[in-house]
Parts: structure tokens; C-alpha cells; sequence
């Protein structure tokens, strides 16, 4: 019930979020005097409702982190008062609502399963590489966006190959059971996210990655069909 509960007040903060950011950007476009007393009114009532917004939304994303601390607390939200700041959090909540739908009917697909805690085969071997490949690729590409030096990119490159090759050696370890592995995985996304914590951009990159890979071997490689 409280799940539910919390799932109406992210949908309805959503809704107005939404209505906010159409309203602002409905607002006819003008050359307003910024020191005249009209465009002071409004300027106090638009900061005003951003902090009224970023206050509400610094709530919810407690109550989140409570109720799905291992999904969402790695993403600290960081948050200007200006409109561009709204459309990103309307984006986050958005992610966070389809991340949540997604585990949510992962779970109902799971209840006639059975926890599999085998080493994993040859072709589930391949799969996760394939799978970690296209992280690996996304995470780097990802880097070359943030126009670092050379000696600055290089070392968080090899630090991104290094943590995906472990996760790699590690699948294929017969000794190590696949819930096991699942772990290994929880603990390098926690380790990109703090190596590349000075990114926004490379934090959420890391955080939908993962969670997809999350999500789909969790559907498909950890669990016995009954």
C-alpha cells in the first residue's frame, strides 16, 4: 500500500511539473524592462514556485531512495532554479516511473519462478560480454563528450575497461554462482558512479545503463523457468 501510495504522489508531481514547464514556456516572449515592478513580480512568483517544486521533489526522491535505495540513490539530483532545470527533472521523474513499471512487471512475471544460483553457460557467457560491450562503448562515448584533456580522459577510460573486464572474468568463473555475479554487478556500477562522479551526464549513463542490463538478466539468466 505505501508503494502504491508513493507511485500516485510521483505520477501527480509529474502532472504538475509538466503544467509548469508548458505554462512557462506558453508565456508570450518579450523584451519586459527587468527593472521595472511587473517583471520583479513575476521574476519572485516563478522562483517562488521552483522552490516550492525542488522542495517537493527533494521529498519524493527521499521517500524513492527509501522505498528503491539500490535503483535511484546513486543519481544525487543537483538542480538549478530555471526552466532548463525543470525539464531535466521532469526527464529524471520520468526515467524513475519506467524504471519502477519495468521492475514492477518484472516481479509479477517472477512469482512462478525459481532463484538460479548456477554458474552461468557458455551462451549466457556471450550474452552478458555482448551486453557489457555495449556499456562499455556507451560509457566511453559518453567521456569523449565531456572535452577533458588527454591525461585527464585516458586514466577514466582504462578505469570503465578495467571495472567491465573484472564483471567479464568473473561470468565466466564456475566457482562463482549467478546470484553471486549479480552483486559484482551492484558493486561496479556503485564504483563507476563514484569515479565518474563529476558527471551528470556519465552518472546517468551509467545508472539506465546498468539498470537495463539489470532488468533483462533478470528476466532471462537468473531466475529457472518453473
Amino acid at each position: 500500500m505505501e508503494r502504491e501510495k508513493l507511485l500516485a504522489q510521483v505520477k501527480a508531481f509529474q502532472t504538475y511539473l509538466k503544467n509548469y514547464i508548458e505554462d512557462i514556456k506558453s508565456r508570450p516572449q518579450t523584451n519586459a524592462d527587468k527593472e521595472s515592478e511587473e517583471y520583479k513580480i513575476e521574476s519572485r512568483a516563478d522562483h517562488q514556485e521552483m522552490n516550492h517544486i525542488d522542495d517537493r521533489y527533494t521529498e519524493l526522491r527521499e521517500k524513492i531512495n527509501q522505498e528503491h535505495y539500490d535503483l535511484f540513490s546513486t543519481i544525487t539530483p543537483d538542480f538549478s532554479l530555471n526552466i532548463r532545470a525543470m525539464e531535466h527533472m521532469y526527464r529524471e521523474i520520468s526515467f524513475i516511473l519506467d524504471t519502477i513499471a519495468n521492475l514492477n512487471d518484472a516481479e509479477s512475471k517472477q512469482s512462478n519462478f525459481k532463484p538460479n544460483n548456477q554458474p552461468f553457460t557458455k551462451d549466457e557467457v556471450q550474452i552478458i560480454n555482448n551486453q557489457l560491450d555495449d556499456l562499455q562503448n556507451k560509457l566511453i562515448e559518453t567521456l569523449n563528450k565531456q572535452n577533458l584533456s588527454q591525461e585527464k580522459i585516458i586514466p577514466l577510460i582504462e578505469s570503465v575497461k578495467s571495472e567491465i573486464s573484472d564483471l567479464k572474468a568473473e561470468a565466466t568463473n564456475t566457482k562463482l554462482g549467478r546470484k553471486d555475479w549479480k552483486n559484482q554487478l551492484i558493486n561496479a556500477m556503485i564504483n563507476l558512479t563514484l569515479i565518474l562522479s563529476f558527471s551528470q551526464e556519465a552518472r546517468n549513463t551509467i545508472f539506465i545503463y546498468f539498470q537495463s542490463l539489470f532488468i533483462y538478466l533478470q528476466q532471462n539468466i537468473f531466475l529457472l523457468k518453473p
